[in-house]
């Protein structure tokens, strides 16, 4: 019986280590997080490891071998650009997705019997698509400060060497030599799984470690808070104690109180669950559907018209954010009216240019300069500012999103404050 040679033996080892690395790293990304970015690269990177599979050098159908491995990478190419947002493929359903992918393969084989050509001639498509895919995942995770770490930026060099290295596999007809490049290929391609793995980790770890710091604040807001109720309804009860009906205005009180404590509870019941259900989610929004909807509950909650609270956006305005940022907006908009001096005029206006910017200017008289350093810096200190305004704190410090105050100045004197949020555009149309 002969022996295998080395080479084979390191080979289907290495690829092995591979598929075996992607696939647990698959299971735990599945299993852990929500976050659908991360569940389509797992899912992308073990094909493409196991696209090595039927192209190894003792294959027993080398000619099929090698355009499946082809085909399983275009695949794979095109599904990490929908995982990140191309424009042309996040409305494209995965079935459609496959189902081109398999059609255009039977195609393109037709083609290569037909006119006699070696297999290799796919190497070309191939390539393209995989360095333009790469060359766009890099742009991407280098550009997004959103989760900026050492490990993601390590990431987008490694997608960047991994293009640098799949564009010579086009000469793959001309020059058998760059399968040389194929190494390089292979150690970008680890180098890339292994950061984001390691990225993965970190922004769970960091993710538990604001829910934690959440949960303390949430705690020490509602215990402030109920005393505080607990002490007016208390304190109306007692003035009542022993009297007639003339202080019934003081039981009245006591009843507003205690209906105050129970919305409050509610309120906070609902955004911790929001906030717990959705706080890995990023996803593409129509952001006039958010502004439209919060707007018009803005106005029906508070009695007050389209001139009071106005908009300025345009009809198609997607970003790619946090379903949480509808709460960001509509406490804004709610401190807006509540605290107006006079009759509230609020103004809502969308900017697209960069990023997109949304601005919530109000008439309430301006913030204090101890709120503004408790708003934009990280800081358990809450003390200053409100559950709305601890909200919009947290979630926008969770999620990179870029928080800007600019006062507004009339005859010298402070009448009200810009609130200004920049959200990265959407990679294509929300489904």
């Amino acid at each position: 019986m002969q022996a295998l040679p080395i080479e084979f033996i390191l080979e289907v080892s290495a690829i092995f280590a591979g598929v075996l690395f992607a696939l647990v790293a698959l299971i735990g990304i599945y299993h852990y997080s929500r976050d659908i970015q991360y569940r389509r690269w797992a899912f992308t990177h073990l094909l493409f490891w196991v696209a090595f599979i039927p192209e190894n050098s003792l294959s027993p159908f080398p000619y099929l071998g090698f355009l499946g491995s082809m085909i399983l990478r275009v695949l794979a190419s095109l599904l990490l650009l929908k995982a990140y947002n191309f424009r042309r493929l996040s409305t494209v359903r995965n079935s459609i997705l496959y189902l081109s992918v398999l059609i255009g393969s039977i195609a393109f084989i037709a083609l290569l019997m037909f006119f006699a050509l070696s297999p290799t001639t796919v190497a070309t498509p191939t390539s393209i698509i995989m360095t333009y895919s790469f060359t766009y995942v890099s742009h991407r995770i280098l550009k997004n400060g959103r989760e900026r770490s050492t490990f993601r930026s390590l990431a987008g060099v490694s997608y960047g060497i991994w293009a640098l290295a799949s564009l010579p596999m086009s000469l793959l007809p001309l020059i058998p030599a760059v399968f040389l490049v194929g190494y390089i290929q292979f150690i970008a391609q680890s180098l890339v799984m292994i950061t984001m793995f390691l990225a993965f980790i970190g922004s769970t770890n960091q993710r538990i470690e604001d829910n934690l710091r959440m949960t303390s604040l949430y705690a020490s807001l509602v215990s402030h808070d109920l005393r505080n109720f607990v002490n007016v309804a208390s304190g109306a009860i007692e003035l009542v104690k022993g009297k007639e009906g003339e202080d019934q205005q003081f039981l009245d009180t006591a009843r507003k109180t205690l209906k105050s404590a129970s919305t409050f509870l509610r309120k906070i019941r609902g955004l911790w669950l929001d906030i717990t259900m959705q706080s890995e989610s990023i996803v593409d929004l129509d952001l006039r559907e958010i502004l439209d909807e919060v707007l018009e509950r803005a106005r029906g909650e508070h009695s007050l018209s389209e001139e009071e609270i106005r908009l300025s956006c345009p009809l198609k305005c997607y970003v790619s954010t946090t379903p949480l940022i509808e709460q960001v907006v509509w406490n804004l908009v709610d401190n807006a009216i509540r605290y107006s001096k006079g009759l509230p005029k609020v103004k809502v206006s969308v900017m697209e240019g960069s990023d997109i910017a949304v601005s919530i200017q109000d008439t309430a008289g301006g913030l204090s300069k101890y709120q503004k350093e408790r708003l934009l810096k990280k800081n358990d200190d809450v003390s200053s500012l409100g559950i709305g305004l601890m909200l919009v704190r947290e979630i926008t410090q969770n999620y990179g999103i870029q928080l800007t105050l600019k006062e507004v100045v009339e005859d010298d004197k402070v009448v009200g404050t810009i609130f200004t949020l920049h959200l990265p555009h959407s990679g294509g149309v929300p489904p």
